[in-house]
């Protein structure tokens, strides 16, 4: 999905998604991409919440990246016509997801975000496929796809950080 280009400054997220300064080691931080994913669903469940209900009924791990194949809009040309200069291509984040299935069949390395260490845990209830979460000291809350448990993420609400709780296979089939 290409929002980056159409969205401009709406999306922000950062763009640490495949070194750590602090440890030296290259990899993907999983935790900044999901974070960035919520970003975008919080964006989609808002403007269209049907591609989010539809993505979701189709599978169980859906991530939401903020791709530009541009980094801008297009241009529109004296005729009124839509046009692309190459010199100001600047794509951004359109490695990310084969990056995240590297990482994800273990042949990547994920980078762990040291800051995180002092996230505070957050209680979830899980029901079916989704995560029910509260954002610590906030009346923020999501339900969110199973794909984001055991993550860190940043609530772009409020920018608070909080931990989505990793769940056990069994708990999938629990209620609210």
């Amino acid at each position: 999905m290409q929002t980056a280009d159409s969205t401009g400054s709406t999306l922000q997220p950062n763009d640490r998604r495949t070194k750590s300064k602090t440890l030296g080691v290259s990899g993907l931080d999983a935790d900044s991409v999901a974070t960035a994913a919520l970003m975008v669903r919080v964006l989609l469940q808002e403007t269209c919440p049907e591609i989010v209900g539809a993505a979701e009924a189709f599978s169980r791990h859906v991530l939401y990246v903020p791709v530009t194949a541009l980094g801008h809009a297009p241009d529109k040309g004296e005729d009124g016509a839509f046009a692309v200069r190459p010199r100001d291509i600047r794509a951004q984040w359109v490695a990310v997801p084969f990056l995240y299935v590297l990482a994800q069949l273990g042949l990547l390395a994920v980078v762990e975000d040291i800051a995180a260490a002092g996230v505070p845990p957050t209680e979830g209830d899980v029901a079916g496929d989704q995560i029910r979460v509260r954002v610590p000291g906030t009346e923020v809350e999501y339900f969110l796809p199973l794909a984001f448990a055991d993550r860190n993420l940043v609530c772009p609400a409020t920018r608070v950080r909080f931990h989505v709780p990793r769940v056990d296979s069994g708990a999938a089939a629990a209620t609210y």
